[in-house]
């Protein structure tokens, strides 16, 4: 860390001052469960949020805070594994048909909730019975989300201060939070974390560890989003504990999303509006026809949360409809009526949807929920972007691209705050150390990967990660009619199902290849 951020950091500081089906539990180390030795597996009743029954085994991994410093303490991972439901592979292993190995998961965000994985995986019966029924599935909680120990939500700083937000501008809420921020990562630190301990690497290292623990040989890693980035940094520092590998909405080492997101997001877009070119000719017309009317005159509504009858004061603005355009496209399933209602904007100037949707955006940059919520663990994110992409980026090179990528003025406001004001980690005042230069290299590796993308998602588009599928030998690349995170599609999930079984063979796509409009 360099003598400014180390400055800054004492500144801010000062003021606040499937195991289980193939071994008995005693496999988990539990003899050692108080012992000094790391990592270690420790079982754990669980959390009465998970909703989940016998079929689950839930406890804690036990790693080392910084695997960098020696006098580092050692945190504890939450780890869910939900025993295979049919006798299967991970659960019944012979000499003619030998164990393939669980499968881990690894959410996105970096700093997302697993809360909505435990949902999908052990109680969605059509997701679970087309995949995953034949082996152990494990959630992994990363480090500083959601169950684990610490969890570092910065909810206590933000949570007050949704209502002030919503009748804010995009940029105004963006600075808001920024300045708010620097409390949390005060109180972190002065809590005792080792916030230099939080990022891919070092989640790298514990899904090696999470592996050694448990005892397995290898396993099957499925990695969503942020996700991917972690699988494929453990694809690069530990292939010998894998099997097989499955990418979906992909953010390479490589990509810096910051830099990129300028073209990534004019790709969705363009992709958005040939695709409705036969049903809905004049859907870009009216996009950028919206953006004009609200240039020119906002409309105040009223707006309301996600299932909720109460109502805040809202200006609609041309930003704040570009970023209600954006978050739509990520959907999966795809939005099907879209186009019906920009036309209906654009014809009857219906603009609920996006005073809706901006109470959404409040909502989650100023989460209020901590472990075993749905909210983003902030600090989380914050302290992996910090070290990798926020370090390696700056505003000029930001702004560069939007000048480059974005010629529509509004759309250029809205990327300004989205790309680089709603993050106090790329502006420097989220300060930790960085993870070396190599880290950015691209992934080289033959291991056996299925590599998923979403065609309209703006947040991880195919001009993000197909280049990384020339360098990644044995991968089979398929674009999905959808947004991001394509694996909720029943026929996504059974590609997946049918790749872990045999690795080597390309999955058959059942899923759709025209867009059906509304």
């Amino acid at each position: 860390m360099d003598q400014t951020k180390q400055i800054k950091k004492w500144v801010l500081i000062l003021p606040l001052l499937m195991i289980i089906s193939l071994f008995p539990v005693s496999c988990f180390n539990d003899s050692d469960s108080h012992s000094s030795k790391v990592p270690r597996f420790e079982s754990a009743d669980c959390a009465s949020e998970l909703g989940t029954g016998d079929e689950t085994v839930c406890g804690y991994l036990v790693v080392p805070e910084d695997r960098d410093d020696p006098d580092s303490g050692t945190i504890k991972l939450h780890v869910a594994i939900l025993k295979a439901r049919d006798a299967g592979t991970s659960a019944a292993a012979t000499a003619d048909e030998p164990d393939t190995g669980p499968l881990v998961f690894l959410t996105g965000g970096p700093g997302t909730s697993t809360m909505s994985a435990y949902y999908v995986f052990e109680n969605l019966d059509t997701f679970r019975n087309t995949f995953g029924h034949d082996r152990d599935l494990i959630i992994l909680d990363q480090r500083g989300t959601n169950l684990s120990q610490p969890a570092l939500y910065c909810s206590r700083e933000l949570a007050d201060l949704r209502t002030q937000a919503y009748g804010m501008t995009y940029r105004q809420a963006a600075d808001l939070r920024v300045a708010t921020l620097s409390g949390c990562y005060g109180r972190l630190l002065a809590e005792g974390v080792d916030l230099d301990g939080y990022d891919t690497n070092e989640n790298a290292a514990d899904v090696k560890a999470l592996r050694d623990a448990l005892n397995y040989d290898k396993v099957n890693l499925f990695g969503a989003s942020y996700g991917t980035r972690l699988t494929m940094t453990v694809m690069k520092e530990y292939p010998e504990i894998i099997r097989s590998v499955t990418i979906d909405s992909i953010l390479p080492p490589e990509v810096n999303p910051f830099e990129m997101q300028p073209e990534g997001t004019m790709y969705a877009l363009n992709t958005f509006f040939k695709a409705c070119k036969d049903d809905y000719p004049d859907t870009e017309s009216n996009f950028y026809g919206i953006i004009d009317r609200l240039e020119a005159a906002p409309v105040n509504m009223t707006g309301f949360g996600s299932g909720s009858t109460t109502g805040y004061d809202v200006e609609v603005t041309a930003v704040k409809f570009i970023a209600y355009m954006v978050s739509a496209l990520r959907s999966t399933p795809y939005d099907a009526s879209l186009p019906k209602t920009i036309k209906d904007m654009y014809d009857n100037g219906t603009y609920q949807s996006v005073a809706n949707s901006w109470i959404g955006i409040v909502n989650f940059f100023f989460t209020n929920g901590t472990g075993g919520s749905n909210d983003p663990s902030v600090g989380m994110f914050e302290s992996i972007n910090a070290s990798s992409d926020g370090y390696y980026t700056s505003q000029d090179r930001i702004f560069d691209n939007i000048e480059f990528y974005m010629h529509d003025e509004s759309i250029r406001e809205w990327a300004q705050v989205e790309f680089y004001y709603w993050y106090p980690s790329n502006q420097g005042e989220w300060p930790v150390e960085a993870v070396s230069p190599d880290f950015q290299y691209p992934v080289i590796s033959s291991i056996p990967t299925l590599m998923l993308v979403g065609t309209l998602d703006a947040g991880t588009p195919p001009i993000f990660s197909e280049p990384s599928s020339r360098y990644l030998s044995n991968s089979f690349y398929v674009e999905i009619l959808a947004g991001h995170a394509t694996a909720s599609l029943e026929c996504v999930a059974k590609m997946l199902d049918d790749f872990i079984i045999d690795p080597a063979t390309e999955p058959v796509s059942e899923c759709e290849t025209k867009y059906a409009w509304k």
